[in-house]
């Protein structure tokens, strides 16, 4: 249904399904049931659909929470690679995500800015 959203042609399909599964380590599981998946799952499954058809800006919402060490850090390096060419936009509660992940960091308190600028910059803005 999403490859259909985003105007992938029917001959494409299957391929850019499985190439999106195995992104996000979840091809073994293509056959099953989403709502028998557990939250960390579910996550990577939201994170595949938002690589479908290689969009140019991607918007993720917390995408790590919820999933066990090992996995947030394969997705932490699939998101590293993949944001070669693209815009990410990605809020997080986790500071060690958005340091790992970001090049340009917002910090928002109580719906106002507080900080702006590189991790680097950041921490020697805070220390």
């Amino acid at each position: 249904m999403y490859c259909k959203l985003k105007g992938i042609p029917e001959e494409n399909i299957e391929k850019e399904i499985n190439k999106v599964l195995k992104n996000v380590e979840l091809l073994h599981v293509k056959k099953h049931r989403i709502n028998t998946f557990s939250g960390g799952m579910r996550r990577r499954i939201s994170l595949a659909i938002s690589l479908l058809s290689d969009p140019p800006i991607i918007i993720l919402d917390e995408p790590t929470t919820g999933m066990d060490p090992k996995t947030r850090r394969n997705i932490w390096s699939l998101i590293q690679d993949i944001k070669k060419d693209k815009v990410i936009l990605l809020t997080s509660h986790d500071m060690l995500e958005a340091d790992s992940l970001g090049d340009r960091i917002l910090v928002v308190n109580k719906g106002e800015v507080r900080a702006i600028g590189s991790p680097l910059f950041l921490k020697k803005l805070l220390w």
